[in-house]
Order: C-alpha cells, then sequence, then structure tokens
C-alpha cells in the first residue's frame, strides 16, 4: 500500500510537470497469474483507451510483445508509442535489469515474442509495464527527452514496489503465491510439482577480493546469464541473499533434474567481472509426484528445497541433490535459518520479528518460571488474539497447568486461568503433544461454537518439559501454516529458559541447604568448647575410666601438661554425669590475685573488706547442684588451701565478713600443670588437701606421646577454622602432613589449634601446603618408630589382598582385571594432578553402575537390581540420584573407559554371586589406599566419603581380614 501511494504522489506530479491531462501507469505480474496487476490513474480526464481496464492493458501489452508493432508502426523501448485514440502517447517501463545491464541494443527486436525452444533461450523481454500519458498536442522532439527524464523516478519507484531493487527479481512473497498456484493446479489436475534452489557458491570471497559493490555486479551479471538460459515462460526469484528460486510448474522430476543440471553446467561455464571471477553453483531439485501433492504447503516445498541445497553447498556444487518425495533422502546444512519465520510478507515478518524480540526480552527479565510464563502468555495473547493460552510443565503425574490466561469474548479484563478451567479436550492435545514432542492441532466443540486448540512442546536437550497451548475461534485465530515454524522457535527457546530456571532452582535449594548446614555446623563447633577428638589407644583408654568415674560424685584430679585438653575433659565428665542440666562453673586459681581468691572461691558479705560495696555469693555457691572445675590448683595460696581442705571434707563454705556457714552440693574437679606430690614435699602444697583432692586421678597424656590423634585433631581444626573463615577447605598435602607429625608439639593441642587456625588464614587455595604452617625444620621432630604409643599401620595403611574374583578363569575376571586397571588410572590422574584434583569417583563409580546396570535390564528396575546385588527400593533411589547427579556433574573425557569396563563386569555371563555393588566399591577402596595411603582426608575424598565414613569402613574392613 505504502508503494501504490508512492506511485500516485509521482503519477500526479508527472501531470503537473508535463501538463499532461492524465496519466496511467500498468504493470503486470507475470510470475503469478492470480496476483492482482497494477493499474493507477491520476489526471482530471480519463485514462488512454489502451490502459482504461485491466483487460484492455493486457490486450495492449500482449499485442505490442508478441509483434513488437502498434497500428503498422516499430515500437522501440526508448520511443513513445502513439496512442489509437490520437491525443496520448504510451511508454514502455523497463525491467531494473535492462536498466543496470545498460538496456538492449536492439530495442525494437527485444520487444517482439522470442519464439520456442532454442530461440527461446534468448533474452526475455525488458518490458515491465507500461506508462500512459494525455496530452493536448504531440510533444517536440526535445520534450520527449524531458518527459523521460521525469518518468525516470517514477519507473524505479514503481517496479521497486514489486522486485528485488538489486537484481528487479520478485521476492520471496511473490515465491509463494507462485508456488501456492502451482500446487493448487497439480492437485485439481493431479500433476507433479517441481522447484529449484539455484546458489552461486564463492561470492563471499569475491567481496572480500574486490568489494561488496564487485559482488553486487556479479549477482547482476549471474541474473542475467540466467536470463539468457531461461525461457520466456521461466521466472526467477530471488529467494534470500544469494540464493535463487526458480518454480519450474508442473513437470515432473526428470524434467526437473534436466533443468537444474543445465542450469549448473551453464554458470559453470561463465565468467564474471570481465573473466576475473569464476564460480561454482549448488544446485537442489525438489519434486513431488501426482500423488502426494495432497496437503503440501509452499513451505514444505522450500523447507526440502532448502535441506538439499545446504547438502549441494558442502559438495561444493559438484552435482545436483535431489529431495526425493518418496524416500525424503536429503540431509544438509541449512542455508536458510529463518525458513518458516521470514516469509516476506512484511506484516507478517514484523509480527513474528516483534513476537521474537518480546519473547527475548521476557527471557531476560524473568525472575522465575511462573513470571516467565506469564509474561510470555500475555504477549502471546496479545500478538496472536486467542481465547484463552496456557503454557503447561509436564512431570511424574502428567501435565501440570503453570499459568493461563483466559480474554473474554466481550472486551472484559483477561483473567488468570485455573487448573479447573482446564477441559479434558486440551488437557488431552497437550498430552499428545508431550508425548509425540510434536504440534498437535485439533478443532473441539465448546458449546455451539468449535474453537482451534494447538498444542506446540517444549522440547530440549532431547527432553519434552512441557507444552505451549492456545486456542481459539478459526475464523479470530491467527495462526498458519508458517506460524507453527515461529511458535516452534518460541517454545525451544522457553524450553531452555525453563530448563535453566529449574536448574537455578535446583542450585537456590541446593546452596539454601548447604548454607543452613554449613550455619548448623559452624553453631554447633562454637557450642561445642572443647569437642573430644582421638584415634590413639591413650586416649581411648583414658575416656574408658572417665565415662566410668562420670556418673558418681567422686572428686576427680586431672593432670597434664599445659594444652593438653583439661578442661575439654571436665567438661566431659560434667556431660556425662546426673548434674548436667545444672551449672558448670569454672575457677582459673591461677588467674585470680591472691588476695581475691578467697572472696572469689567463697564469697564475701558487703563492706568485709575495701571495695566490698555489695554482697557476693563465691563462685562455690553458684555452683551448688552442678560442678566446680579449679583449674590449675596448684597456684591457690596455702591460707586459701586450708579454707578449700575444710570445703572438700564438709562441702561447707562461710563468706569472707560472714558468721554463717552454708552447705553446698557440688562436685569438685580439680586440675593441673604441675606434679603436686614435688609440691607436697617442698611444703608448697598442703598434703591433706592433695589426697583429698587426688581421689580419682585422670593423667591426659602429651600430644607428643600420641601422634596418631595429630592428624585428626588437624582435619578437625582445619574444617571448623576453614568453616569460621568461610574457606574451602580440603585437606592437606604429603609435606604438610609430614611435618605435622614431626613435630613434638610442646604446646600441645593448643599450639597445634593456633597453627592450624593461622594456616587457613593464611592459605590462598583450598589444601594446605607445609609452607602455611610455619613450623621449624627439624626442630623437635621424633622419629616414628621412636614415638611412644607409636601403633603400626594406623600411620599407613596396607592394601588389602587382590579380590577372589580376579582368580577366575571365565570372562568375569578379565573384565574385573581391566575395570580396576582404569580405576587406577583415574585415581593416579586426580592424585598427580597439582594441585590434586578432589573427584568424588565413588560417589560416580556407584551411580555409573546402577546407570549400566538399568540400561542392560531395558529399564526393568527389579531385573537390574537383582543384577548388581541391591534391594529393588534402594536401586530405585540410587537411580534417582544417579540421574540427577549425571546431569548436573561433568565427568573427564577418561570416564568413558570406566563405564565401558563397568558394563563389561555386569554383562559377564559368570557375575559372581553376592552384592556387585559392594564388590566395586571395595576394588575402588582398595585402589585408592594403594594409589594415596595419606592423607586419609584425600582418600576419603575420592571415595565421596567423609572422613570418620571413611575410618569407619576402614574399621569394618579391618574387622573382616
Amino acid at each position: 500500500m505504502v508503494g501504490i501511494q508512492r506511485l500516485v504522489v509521482q503519477l500526479e506530479l508527472l501531470v503537473r510537470t508535463t501538463g499532461a491531462s492524465s496519466a496511467s501507469v500498468y504493470l503486470p505480474t507475470p510470475w503469478d497469474a492470480h496476483a492482482p496487476v497494477v493499474l493507477v490513474h491520476a489526471g482530471d480526464l480519463p485514462p488512454l483507451s489502451e490502459l482504461a481496464t485491466p483487460d484492455a492493458a493486457a490486450a495492449f501489452s500482449s499485442a505490442v510483445l508478441e509483434s513488437g508493432r502498434w497500428h503498422g508502426a516499430e515500437v522501440a523501448l526508448d520511443a513513445l508509442v502513439p496512442s489509437a485514440s490520437g491525443d496520448g502517447f504510451l511508454i514502455a517501463v523497463p525491467l531494473l535489469t535492462s536498466l543496470w545491464a545498460g538496456g538492449v541494443r536492439d530495442t525494437a527486436a527485444a520487444l517482439r515474442h522470442p519464439g520456442r525452444r532454442s530461440e527461446d533461450q534468448r533474452q526475455a523481454s525488458p518490458v515491465a509495464g507500461w506508462i500512459g500519458i494525455r496530452l493536448p498536442a504531440p510533444p517536440l522532439p526535445g520534450e520527449v527527452a524531458a518527459c523521460a527524464h521525469a518518468l525516470a523516478s517514477t519507473i524505479v519507484c514503481v517496479y521497486s514496489v514489486l522486485t528485488d531493487p538489486l537484481t528487479g527479481l520478485p521476492g520471496r512473497h511473490e515465491l509463494h503465491g507462485v508456488l501456492r498456484a502451482d500446487l493448487d493446479r497439480a492437485r485439481r489436475r493431479r500433476l507433479p510439482c517441481s522447484l529449484l534452489l539455484v546458489n552461486p557458491i564463492g561470492l563471499d570471497g569475491v567481496n572480500d577480493r574486490h568489494g561488496r559493490q564487485a559482488g553486487d555486479s556479479v549477482v547482476r551479471e549471474f541474473v542475467q546469464a540466467m536470463h539468457g538460459l531461461l525461457r520466456r515462460s521461466d521466472v526467477l526469484m530471488r529467494y534470500g541473499g544469494a540464493i535463487f528460486a526458480l518454480p519450474l510448474g508442473n513437470i515432473g522430476l526428470d524434467s526437473a533434474e534436466l533443468v537444474a543440471e543445465r542450469v549448473r553446467r551453464h554458470v559453470l561455464g561463465q565468467s564474471f567481472l570481465q573473466g576475473a571471477v569464476h564460480l561454482q553453483c549448488a544446485v537442489s531439485v525438489v519434486s513431488s509426484g501426482a500423488e502426494d501433492v495432497d496437503g503440501l504447503e509452499p513451505l514444505d516445498l522450500l523447507q526440502r528445497a532448502n535441506e538439499a541445497l545446504g547438502l549441494a553447498r558442502q559438495r561444493g556444487g559438484d552435482g545436483v541433490v535431489t529431495w526425493r518425495s518418496e524416500t525424503g533422502v536429503a540431509t544438509g546444512p541449512p542455508t536458510d535459518r529463518l525458513l518458516g519465520i521470514f516469509t516476506g510478507r512484511t506484516d507478517k515478518d514484523y509480527r513474528n520479528m516483534g513476537l521474537l524480540w518480546d519473547v527475548l526480552q521476557a527471557l531476560s527479565s524473568a525472575t522465575g518460571s511462573a513470571d516467565l510464563a506469564e509474561k510470555v502468555v500475555d504477549r502471546l495473547c496479545t500478538v496472536l488474539h486467542p481465547t484463552r493460552a496456557a503454557l503447561f510443565v509436564a512431570d511424574d503425574a502428567g501435565v501440570r497447568l503453570l499459568y493461563g490466561q483466559q480474554r473474554p469474548d466481550d472486551g472484559a479484563e483477561p483473567r488468570a486461568l485455573q487448573a479447573a478451567d482446564i477441559t479434558e479436550a486440551e488437557r488431552a492435545i497437550v498430552t499428545t503433544a508431550v508425548v509425540t514432542t510434536a504440534v498437535r492441532q485439533d478443532t473441539v466443540m465448546t458449546g455451539e461454537r468449535s474453537n482451534l486448540i494447538i498444542a506446540v512442546p517444549l522440547v530440549t536437550d532431547g527432553r519434552t518439559l512441557g507444552a505451549l497451548c492456545f486456542g481459539g475461534s478459526p475464523s479470530v485465530l491467527d495462526v498458519d501454516r508458517t506460524d507453527l515454524h515461529v511458535l516452534t522457535g518460541v517454545a525451544n527457546q522457553l524450553a531452555v529458559a525453563l530448563d535453566r530456571e529449574h536448574l537455578a532452582e535446583l542450585h537456590r535449594v541446593r546452596a539454601e541447604h548447604e548454607r543452613r548446614r554449613l550455619q548448623a555446623e559452624l553453631q554447633d563447633l562454637r557450642s561445642q568448647q572443647s569437642p573430644i577428638v582421638f584415634q590413639s589407644s591413650l586416649m581411648a583408654d583414658l575416656l574408658v575410666r572417665a565415662r566410668r568415674v562420670a556418673s558418681t560424685d567422686t572428686t576427680v584430679l586431672v593432670t597434664g601438661e599445659s594444652g593438653t585438653g583439661k578442661e575439654m575433659l571436665a567438661q566431659t565428665l560434667h556431660q556425662l554425669s546426673g548434674r548436667r542440666a545444672q551449672a558448670f562453673v569454672i575457677v582459673d586459681c591461677g588467674a585470680i590475685p591472691a588476695t581475691l581468691i578467697d572472696s572469689e572461691l567463697f564469697g564475701h558479705e558487703r563492706g568485709a573488706f575495701t571495695g566490698a560495696q555489695q554482697r557476693s555469693s563465691g563462685r562455690l555457691a553458684m555452683a551448688d547442684g552442678g560442678t566446680v572445675f579449679l583449674d590449675e590448683i596448684g597456684e591457690l595460696p596455702l591460707d586459701v588451701q586450708s579454707r578449700l581442705l575444710r570445703f572438700v571434707q564438709e562441702k561447707t563454705i562461710s563468706m569472707v565478713g560472714g558468721t554463717r556457714s552454708r552447705k553446698v552440693d557440688v562436685r569438685i574437679i580439680a586440675a593441673t600443670n604441675r606434679r603436686l606430690e614435688d609440691d607436697v614435699r617442698a611444703g608448697r602444697f598442703r598434703e591433706d588437701l592433695f589426697y583429698r583432692l587426688n581421689v580419682v586421678r585422670l593423667h591426659i597424656p602429651p600430644l607428643r606421646e600420641r601422634p596418631e590423634d595429630v592428624r585428626m585433631l588437624a582435619e578437625h581444626f582445619a574444617r571448623a577454622s576453614a568453616a569460621e573463615q568461610r574457606k574451602p577447605l580440603l585437606g592437606f598435602s604429603v609435606e604438610a602432613e609430614r611435618q605435622l607429625l614431626a613435630h613434638s608439639w610442646p604446646g600441645n593441642i593448643r599450639e597445634l589449634q593456633n597453627t592450624i587456625l593461622q594456616a587457613v588464614v593464611l592459605s590462598e587455595g583450598d589444601c594446605l601446603e607445609a609452607a602455611d604452617l610455619h613450623l621449624p625444620h627439624g626442630a623437635g621432630a621424633v622419629p616414628q618408630a621412636q614415638r611412644p604409643g607409636a601403633t603400626p599401620g594406623r600411620d599407613l595403611v596396607v592394601p588389602p589382598p587382590p579380590s577372589p574374583g580376579l582368580d577366575r578363569a571365565e570372562p568375569f575376571a578379565p573384565a574385573w582385571v581391566s575395570l580396576r586397571d582404569r580405576l587406577a588410572a583415574e585415581v593416579q590422574a586426580a592424585s598427580g594432578a597439582r594441585p590434586r584434583l578432589s573427584l568424588p569417583l565413588g560417589r560416580w563409580l556407584a551411580h555409573e553402575l546402577v546407570l549400566v546396570a538399568h540400561e542392560q535390564a531395558a529399564g526393568v528396575g527389579a531385573r537390574a537390581a537383582t543384577r548388581i546385588g541391591l534391594p529393588q527400593t534402594t536401586f530405585a533411589r540410587r537411580l534417582r540420584q544417579a540421574e540427577t547427579d549425571r546431569s548436573l556433574t561433568s565427568r573427564p573425557a577418561t570416564w568413558d573407559a570406566v563405564r565401558s569396563a563397568l558394563a563389561a563386569v555386569t554383562a559377564a555371563a559368570d557375575l559372581p554371586t553376592g552384592c556387585l555393588a559392594a564388590s566395586v566399591e571395595a576394588l575402588l577402596l582398595e585402589v585408592v589406599l594403594a594409589a594415596v595411603p595419606a592423607p586419609l582426608a584425600y582418600a576419603a575424598t575420592l571415595m565421596g566419603l567423609s572422613t570418620p565414613t571413611m575410618k569407619q569402613r576402614l574399621a569394618a574392613r579391618d574387622a573382616v581380614a
């Protein structure tokens, strides 16, 4: 419409410029017999008789083109043709191809109809249409040129309405019209229908070497060469870019292939840019026989020809590629990524691009699956005008409505759909689309009105996540065959976005669970003042005695060097006793000034001494019903020791400055890092108090006497410090562990804890190195063989003997050996990397086993579970975990070899009885311990286990052995 309006304006300007009484333009469309012609008039008087009606104009044009004469006079392209009415003239409108080709030399001969067959190969007529001008008197010869100059802009404007400005050829919209007419004719007359796509190869190189203008010239020369080959009845069209379409009408496949081969050879024999350029030519053919044209659309022909052209381009134009309808054979890279989306119709293409743009905006701005569904459905309703639209997601229970919108016919505000609003017919169509992964459409009756329902599946990575469904009256719903391609593209992008949102939601949930777990773990670590962590037999024996004493009210004396954990043991005794719900009061006897110890222990009355502004009950009274821990009891002055002796004997206290005694129920635990026997002999500690306190004595050995606890304590402090500092931590390097075990730790556990905390704070990686520990080299080192309490086998795990299955001479044995070799290679690759790779091989192996068994059992869970020796419920749970893990976690490229070896093991005919899953885990444990005997934390990581669980597995294995 815009082009026609511009044409009218140009004609009115022409009338005013030339003084004409009227002017007319006639433009036929020879490439589409069903398309309307263009016939426009302007001026005060009626048009010339030759252009009065479309039929008269067609008859005039046909007569001139057939004979090249009008009323006995020779007609030339660049001359005025007198009208039969005698008061006007007609001027031929040339094709744009004639304009950029420099016109034709024999203009009169060019207007004559060329002969058939061999003569038909000559240049087609350069006339596109006619312009008629009614003038009161014939123009002078000089005015002819002025008139032609005035018409130049009008000619280009008129013809550009219908043709491509570069080549002067009809475009994609006209191509759709021609193909539709050919298919309709083929269906009516039971004829075949054929189409050629032609693509010169090498134009990109021409643009790079010679420039864009040279490339355009080559395109024009190519079109001119094609016109020199084709019959006059053939219409070459520009499909897009450097791809040209040649509808062959209702001819068969054999004839179409002959034409295609002639076109290909003709282009190969041409040179362009004055012999500087030679091009290859890819040609594809699609032909539908008379028996299979029913139901075909122009888009189907273009899609098949496009696929065949992609294969022809892939072969470099070496031969014609045919898409055969009976076999459907032609697979190549697509040459048109917008096939079905870009139709050549300006209004529809604008709408499609707008829809895709809006969907992209929705994908980028949505904050969740529900928000994304609402935005896409709302945009779909605005563009396609359905009565209702909805987005469904698929799960194990079927299809579920995520969001839907209903638009009433009376123009009321749209409302959100509920699950109860979905009809059974709609749900059935959506379910079919999800199951078949194909677009489904059907007409259903809603009351007395029929509605068209269309469901487009959401497919990504081979999985169907749901469907986009909309429906409405067929007369209102603005959807045709090409729109299904657009909607499929929208659905695919929507599926990717929904999948991404689903994974993001899973990640958010898992991150939140992990955050809460770490927060709880950190809170637990903070609440546990001194957790008991040990592995040595010395500490095990000590804890056995402590448990026996804890349930009594016996006074306990805890001895040990500074930093060995005496306060921790005292707290443990309190927690294991019946007083755990009461107070645990700590009195640091070495930190209280000697003048205030009496008051701190027993309390004081107001005014008992200078500064006693108020009454204080004292620490012993505060511990009434609970436990009092007297730390560093050896620092008490002798005068306070006498009063404490009375309390220990009678459990009564009297405040400083007070006159009355008070009985309290307190359990006493004392601790010292000194040898009280030496203080008794030196007179610094009362002998009777010593014997009163030394009822049960628990001695904590120094850390140098229990080196097997060093590694476990270091791992414990590293985890706690890393959680507190919010740092990732996996363990210690080999050299760091060596230095930890070699150091004598004179400060005992307190020194170890501070050393690990410092290392975690200063470390920049996820593995603590020896340099992070800052331990003195060679200072305080104790050889492993000379360490007291060292237990052989605890510092170095000896690998178990080979599996009994390896001695079998049946197919299972070599498969088992291959699996062990593959696992050893994976462990060696992970441990040999710097830094070490923390791969959960144990978890991957367990998941891979159930996946392989499930595949070999053809999806029968009971059979797969029996094959690998697992209960069916356990197998089903592990299978769900394995499928989730496989989709979220990538494996190294070498893992495929492990999977193949595992498949060979599970498929062995002589598979031993028993639990194969347990045997596979034991095999990996054997391989890990052989390759990585230390540190245990890293070996546990490779097994996919925590360190405590790893220790339990080792203990269970040693017990069986």
